[in-house]
This record gives C-alpha cells, sequence and structure tokens, in this order.
C-alpha cells in the first residue's frame, strides 16, 4: 500500500529528532501531507483494526468531536495527535504481525490507554500503554532484526537506539520512576543484543577468513558431514527431500517460495545446528498462501513423527517453521496447523 512508503519516510524524520530540533520535527510530522491531508495514520489504524464498527467506537469518536458531558458542558476532544505517534509504533511491526496480531496489538493499547467518554485519560493509563509497547519491542524486536541485512548493519542499528535511550534515561532522571524504567528495560534488551550480534559478527568474519575450510551458504547442497540436531536418527536428506519443493513451486507473484540461497540457510539452522543464522521469509503472496507453507510442515509431521517413537511431538515441528522463518507466531501456528489447504504446494503449476 501507498501509505507503507510514506510511512518510512515519516519515520526517518522520527529518528532525525535531538533536543535542539524537537519541537519543529514534531511539527513537521503532524504538518506533513500526508498526515494532515491523507491521514495515513487512521488508515493505517483502520487497516489494523479490519473491523469498521471497533474503529467508529475506539478511534473515529475521540476526532475532533465536541461531547455533551451534561450540565451543559461540552468539551472537545481531539485525540489525532496522539493516534498520529502510536501509528509510528504500530507500523515499525508491520512486517513481522499477521492480521489478527495486528488488531490484538490496536486494541490492547487503547484498552491499556482506557480513553474516557469525554476524550481524557489517565496518566497512569498513558504509562501504561507505554510498557505495553516496551513489551512489544522486546518481543518483535528479535524478528526485526532477523529480517534486516546482516550482523554488522544490526549493530549499528542497536548502536542508535542505545544512543537515544541513553539521552531518554538522563533527561528522566528524577522525574516518574515507572517512565523510567520503561527506558531501562529497553536498554537491557538492546544491550545484550548488541553483545549478541557483535559474537555473531565476530564468527560470521572467522568464517570469512577460512573460507577454504569451511562449507559455505552458497556451496553445494550437500549435508553428509552434520549429525540431524532435529532428530539424531533421521537422516538429513529427508528433510532436504520433503522441504527443497519450496524452491521448485512458485508463488502466486512468479517467484519461488525460497531461493535456493534460503533453503540452504534453513537446513543449516533447523538440522544441522549450525549458530547464528538468520531467520529467513517465505515469498508468498499476500493472501492465501500461508496455510499452503504451513500445510507442507504438517505434512512433514504426519509423515515422519514415528522418527521420535511418539506423537507427541507436535511442537517439535510447529517449531521448524516458527523458529526459522519470521512472521510466524507459534500459538497461531498451532491452533491451525491441521488446516488443509483446497491445493497443496505439491498440486501448484
Amino acid at each position: 500500500m501507498i501509505y507503507k512508503e510514506e510511512f518510512y519516510e515519516l519515520i526517518t524524520i522520527l529518528a532525525s529528532i535531538s533536543p535542539l530540533n524537537a519541537d519543529l520535527k514534531l511539527e513537521e510530522i503532524i504538518e506533513h501531507t500526508a498526515v494532515k491531508e491523507e491521514k495515513i495514520h487512521l488508515q493505517l489504524i483502520k487497516d489494523y483494526l479490519n473491523d469498521d464498527e471497533l474503529y467508529r467506537e475506539k478511534i473515529e469518536k475521540h476526532l475532533s468531536n465536541t461531547v455533551d458531558i451534561g450540565n451543559n458542558i461540552v468539551v472537545h476532544t481531539d485525540l489525532e495527535p496522539l493516534f498520529i505517534f502510536a501509528s509510528l509504533e504500530f507500523f515499525i511491526f508491520d512486517e513481522v504481525l499477521n492480521e489478527s496480531e495486528k488488531k490484538e496489538l490496536i486494541l490492547s493499547y487503547l484498552n491499556t490507554l482506557n480513553i474516557k467518554f469525554d476524550g481524557d485519560f489517565e496518566y497512569d493509563d498513558f504509562l501504561k500503554s507505554q510498557e505495553l509497547m516496551t513489551k512489544y519491542r522486546l518481543v518483535y524486536h528479535k524478528e526485526l532484526f532477523d529480517l534486516g541485512a546482516d550482523n554488522l548493519k544490526n549493530l549499528e542499528m542497536i548502536n542508535e537506539i542505545l544512543d537515544v535511550l541513553n539521552y531518554q534515561e538522563n533527561i528522566l532522571v528524577g522525574l516518574d520512576e515507572t517512565y523510567q524504567q520503561i527506558f531501562k528495560t529497553s536498554k537491557n534488551f538492546f544491550t545484550k543484543k548488541k553483545e549478541y550480534f557483535k559474537d555473531a559478527y565476530f564468527i560470521e568474519s572467522e568464517l570469512k577468513k577460512s573460507t577454504s575450510h569451511t562449507p559455505t551458504i552458497n556451496n553445494t547442497l550437500d549435508y553428509s558431514n552434520y549429525t540431524n540436531v532435529f532428530n539424531q536418527s533421521m537422516p538429513i536428506e529427508i528433510a532436504v527431500d520433503h522441504f527443497k519443493i519450496f524452491t521448485e513451486k512458485n508463488s502466486k507473484n512468479g517467484k519461488p517460495f525460497l531461493t535456493e540461497k534460503q533453503f540452504d540457510i534453513f537446513i543449516k539452522k533447523a538440522f544441522c545446528g549450525i549458530p547464528n543464522l538468520k531467520k529467513q521469509k517465505f515469498n508468498m503472496a499476500p493472501k492465501g498462501e500461508s496455510t499452503l507453507v504451513k500445510y507442507r510442515f504438517r505434512e512433514f509431521y504426519e509423515s515422519y513423527y514415528q522418527y521420535f517413537g511418539t506423537g507427541q511431538v507436535l511442537d517439535k515441528f510447529v517449531e521448524l517453521l516458527t523458529d526459522n522463518f519470521v512472521g510466524w507466531n507459534f500459538k497461531n501456528v498451532k491452533v491451525n496447523f491441521d488446516k488443509k489447504p483446497s491445493k497443496t504446494i505439491q498440486l501448484l503449476k
């Protein structure tokens, strides 16, 4: 959608805010054509909710309304500025949330903020809503980093985030302890992530130095030297044969579900146990193909669970998808794991 490109532009403006230009930058966002005229922030919230009645009840009634609260008292409510900056936060998670998770995110935020009939809300509830968004960041930033380019760029991104958090933490000294704790929690998370990506970048650099001794991602798909960490008694070739179809069949958009390189990374991460390999992302049409992909993992369970000597290992097969590919929530996948599409991937042209 067009609003996605415009949101990236707004987030770039938001990222450029400093103590010296904060007032001007915030005004620039609020006065931006995409916000002021096209109302893309409301479009995103409406798309995430995907429910016109909920949108009217939770959002629309708070947009520049006059509310009669009785005793001849009329108040003017306009929460649009709040929705503008909330939508920027929501958009950060666009690529890693499915439709039901996006709706849940909006409703959780609004229910926590607890906006009153007159358009007001308590400061404590606002703090709770910020704590909620912090929890979302910490849960989903791992997948956001997995979508990123490389370990070095992730390190650069984390350093920038930590610079901002350090600044915010310093100016909040002596203020509300709960608000300070929100930033401390984020700071601890990103500090640990920094150490992870430093180690990952070091390992990556060392592997590049020893390419003559270590198989690379681009070499021939030969896994004979590896033990299957998923199940030691199962030959890795079984997994290769079962999932190779993702490189052989095309999505509706005309491209394979996985490239050869992506497939190789998946096998090495999930079955060979090679550390510090990123989650991959399936190439899929926007609608209808997630069930197709998911069912291929269900078929793997139905065909090979006997290697574990019991059928009570469904979670391990669900995790093959959720632990190795971005955009898949374990709970949602497990609930719908046996849902069969009208046409399985083998029958695609």
